[in-house]
């Protein structure tokens, strides 16, 4: 038994690790990876299959594969699985190991939460393995905790085991920790630079579930490690260094001019470019892509890559005297340029539909009267910064969403079924989203397809739920109606309707 036996560890979609997302970063560097629809995917220490459960029930053409060493999450995925009648998802009990030799090959491999926390021996032979099934255009997805930042994490991880060091078992030296992290964060009083830096660490740690902080910083082994050590391990084994799936984390455009220039001259170098950033930003955490080193890749992304994507993202307009933009996560972009406000005003309004570069280069051109080639040029700057800042992200298709809700709107049917063993469901953008109110659950369970907006409204008026917060009937027969209509407008902004 494991200690993922005894501690469950809180899985869930990592959005990062979508095919749709590695497909369209490899494109980015003149790679031809396999299309989503049709991929085959592989996650290596995958737990409950919380991560590639959507991801097969999104695209039934593709083959999915995923195994962990801890049996009962493995049983919890394959019965989920089997409630839900997935086909093309296959769970296992299995040693890393013990890797079958008939398996393979696959065109994106995941190995999320498994680097750092693994001897050094099963790091290699995890390397020689996804060079052995990776296919020729393949991509692989390693996520590990990262120096130098991982010395901070590394200096509470160490206090925390000394505290716990007699725990008698994995419940005890949870709740010994957390109790520690508090004691701790009373005491940072007198804050010299030692207090300050202690005190953000305990902060930030202490918004994890307790499982996760068990599982990540008290586990036995956690090793992090410099970029530059990484990518020799993995050339080692015939890997290169693609990318980070964190895209905006890779961009030097937010570094003063002084030292862009200096970064400018490790072009030539991509992991030594991206170990000087890492020293800047003290990173503590990566999500390093790989493929084949036999493939040549396109390092010089120029503006002009975003012509062939299908842009999107929750744009709102910020400081409109700046001509600001934002986005969810506290993004911001500033551009004054009327181009600006007609593309990301589209994008915004779009959403969660995408857009692509012709629709919004001939909607300025519309409202503009510029000429086309002089729209292009502005376009294609305001996009790239956009993309490499994270105001917006690109896919590969239309994502065919469900902007207005039907008649007799339908929630996807893995959310209701997530929903009936807790609060977080996966969005069909693979993001993960707490429906943490009661009517919000009640009228998720509601949509199956077969409910107009009126029978809606009725069953939520007598529902227990809505007589609980409100006992006269004319006024919860009003706040039904506007918990069903909007209800339903965020549902449908959040990706989480079929219908």
């Amino acid at each position: 038994m494991t200690d993922y036996d005894q501690v469950r560890y809180p899985c869930h979609a990592y959005a990062h690790t979508h095919p749709e997302h590695l497909y369209v970063i490899g494109k980015l560097h003149g790679m031809n990876p396999v299309k989503p629809e049709t991929c085959r995917v592989l996650e290596i220490g995958c737990g409950d299959g919380a991560n590639l459960v959507p991801m097969a029930w999104r695209l039934p053409q593709g083959r999915f594969f995923g195994f962990d060493l801890a049996k009962s999450t493995i049983d919890e995925g394959r019965a989920l699985v089997s409630r839900l009648g997935i086909k093309n998802l296959d769970l296992r009990h299995l040693d890393l190991l013990e890797f079958p030799e008939e398996e393979g090959p696959f065109d994106y491999i995941i190995a999320h939460g498994f680097y750092s926390w693994v001897p050094e021996f099963v790091r290699e032979k995890m390397l020689a393995l996804v060079r052995r099934i990776l296919s020729p255009q393949g991509i692989a997805f390693v996520s590990y905790n990262a120096y130098p930042g991982g010395h901070i994490r590394t200096m509470l991880r160490e206090m925390a085991l000394f505290h716990t060091s007699k725990a008698p078992d994995a419940a005890s030296k949870v709740s010994q920790a957390m109790a520690f992290l508090q004691f701790l964060h009373a005491g940072m009083v007198d804050m010299d630079e030692h207090g300050r830096i202690l005190k953000a660490e305990v902060a930030r740690v202490q918004k994890f579930h307790p499982a996760h902080y068990f599982h990540d910083d008290l586990a036995e082994i956690n090793q992090a490690l410099y970029i530059h050590e990484f990518a020799a391990q993995a050339a080692a084994h015939g890997l290169q260094y693609l990318d980070d799936a964190d895209l905006p984390s890779t961009q030097d455009d937010r570094f003063p001019p002084a030292v862009r220039e200096t970064l400018s001259e490790l072009s030539g170098n991509i992991i030594l470019k991206e170990q000087y950033m890492d020293f800047l930003k003290c990173r503590r955490f990566r999500q390093t892509l790989l493929c084949h080193a036999e493939v040549p890749l396109e390092r010089n992304l120029k503006p002009s890559c975003v012509r062939g994507l299908l842009l999107g993202g929750p744009v709102i307009p910020g400081d409109r005297a700046a001509g600001e933009w934002r986005a969810q996560g506290g993004t911001r972009l500033r551009s004054k340029h009327e181009a600006a406000a007609i593309a990301f005003g589209t994008i915004g309004e779009r959403w969660p539909g995408r857009c692509d570069f012709a629709t919004l280069r001939d909607k300025i051109v519309k409202e503009t009267g510029a000429p086309v080639e002089a729209v292009e040029t502005v376009l294609e700057k305001l996009l790239w910064e956009a993309l490499s800042t994270g105001l917006i992200d690109a896919w590969p298709d239309p994502g065919n969403f469900t902007p207005v809700p039907s008649e007799k709107p339908r929630a996807c049917g893995l959310v209701r079924e997530m929903l009936l063993f807790g609060d977080s469901v996966t969005t069909r953008l693979h993001s993960t989203v707490a429906i943490g109110d009661a009517a919000g659950k009640h009228l998720i369970s509601l949509l199956d397809g077969t409910r107009d907006r009126e029978t809606l409204i009725r069953e939520m008026a007598d529902s227990d739920v809505l007589k609980e917060q409100e006992p006269d009937a004319a006024k919860r027969q009003a706040l039904a109606k506007s918990n069903v209509e909007t209800g339903l407008e965020q549902l449908a902004k959040l990706t989480l309707l079929e219908a």
